[in-house]
């Protein structure tokens, strides 16, 4: 009979854990195909710096992160060819369960990728050389498989024997020592139910053979199931009542990874309760995924609202230099145009001005004309007209003079008026753009 037909799978794995305590104290540690996360749980509780459980399962891992719960303790659900997962480096990596692993093409790459530099990969398989399981690898097949990746690989013999303990009941002062006895073996050896692999790129510590014990009665109700079915059998009971037999001893075991009766006991219970908090733990992903989602929005309309409030206050600050400007623009404005009415009251005034000059050239004009014709040797008359003459003449100048200016101040209002029209062109551009 396999031995690891007679024994809880968690009862062979825990004691390869005790065998590399010190290995495992203040490390980063990885165990692979953790199930319900007991030995992940048990690693952890060996001082380990930190333990990540992986799993493919999705139901295992819900249930892990359920029972198990500590600050360096974590469970991960994924596959261990997904290089993006779990990336590491560990410094120990366990593979209690490695042939299936390691007939996969890469898988050893994918594990010394995950490795620390000095870091181990324990693995570990049935014993192919004692039986065909798809759990067993043969010694050398094994050795074959790790070798080339390191360059140390220490194989371990992990057995089940027999045995009794003898100890007082009462304790003496001073500890006794411990011995261990094979005389009753009569020479004969039991052969290895698993074999373990410390592989290293460096060189693995030398470790001291250990014996661990384990609880009894788990293997006692389990031995006494099968012969409850042997003997079923022997006295012709049907094959589907002795298949019941056996349902009832797994149930009383429970599936490879539930682990202690305790547990097992409240797999059905924690199976709902696990589905419930599965189905709570993804709506509160997607609500924090939602609230990630409306914080980043919020960031963005913050920055657009500074944005704009920026170009709010810039805006303002074009409005106020505008006002500024339109205002200079009217001033300027209203400066033209009083300059404009001045000019042209002073054309009027030189207008009523050249007028009045002219009026008084064509009355002198007349005059001279008069006295010119009725001139004859009388020397005042003579001299009257010589007057008359230099007043027209100095009236005349005046005149053009007159005129010379009137065309001047035109040229001004025109000029003026074109910049009035500049002006107010501005000011209404001013004032849309305000």
């Amino acid at each position: 009979m396999l031995y690891h037909q007679l024994l809880d799978p968690w009862f062979r794995r825990l004691p390869r854990y005790v065998f590399i305590e010190d290995l495992v104290r203040g490390k980063k540690v990885l165990e692979v195909d953790c199930g319900v996360g007991l030995a992940s749980d048990f690693l952890a509780g060996l001082d380990a710096q930190q333990v990540v459980g992986l799993d493919a399962d999705e139901t295992q891992i819900a249930r892990a992160r359920v029972r198990y719960r500590r600050s360096n303790l974590e469970f991960a659900c994924a596959d261990l060819m997904d290089q993006g997962a779990v990336p590491g480096p560990f410094d120990v990596i366990c593979l209690p369960e490695a042939a299936r692993w390691l007939s996969r093409p890469g898988a050893v790459e994918a594990l010394i990728n995950r490795l620390s530099d000095d870091g181990v990969l324990y693995v570990a398989v049935h014993n192919g050389d004692t039986e065909e399981t798809p759990q067993a690898m043969a010694y050398y097949d094994l050795l074959s498989v790790l070798e080339p990746g390191f360059a140390q690989v220490v194989m371990v013999s992990q057995s089940i024997f027999a045995g009794f303990s003898l100890v007082e009941f009462v304790p003496r002062t001073e500890e006794p020592e411990l011995a261990l006895d094979d005389s009753l073996l009569d020479g004969d050896t039991e052969d290895a139910g698993d074999y373990l692999a410390l592989c290293s790129r460096s060189e693995v510590p030398l470790r001291p053979s250990y014996v661990v014990q384990v609880p009894f009665a788990a293997m006692e109700r389990r031995l006494g199931r099968l012969f409850e079915m042997e003997q079923a059998l022997d006295a012709g009971v049907a094959p589907d009542e002795v298949r019941q037999i056996g349902r009832q001893e797994r149930d009383g075991q429970g599936h490879c990874d539930d682990g202690f009766d305790e547990a097992n006991a409240a797999d059905a219970a924690n199976d709902a309760d696990v589905a419930g908090r599965a189905a709570v733990e993804a709506d509160l992903e997607a609500v924090r995924e939602q609230l990630v989602e409306a914080g980043e929005r919020v960031e963005r309309l913050r920055a657009e609202a500074e944005g704009a409030e920026s170009r709010l206050e810039e805006r303002g600050r074009e409005l106020e230099e505008t006002k500024l400007e339109t205002g200079k623009l009217a001033e300027q404005l209203a400066e033209r145009e009083a300059r404009i009415d001045d000019l042209v009251g002073e054309l009027n005034q030189l207008r009523s001005a050249v007028e009045e000059g002219r009026i008084s050239v064509e009355l002198l004009e007349s005059k001279t004309g008069a006295s010119y014709g009725g001139r004859g040797g009388h020397g005042r008359q003579g001299g009257g007209s010589d007057k008359a003459a230099k007043r027209e003449a100095w009236q005349g100048v005046e005149l053009e003079a007159a005129r010379d200016r009137i065309e001047s101040q035109e040229a001004e209002v025109e000029a003026l008026k074109a910049e009035i029209r500049e002006l107010r062109q501005s000011l209404e551009a001013a004032t849309l753009e305000a």
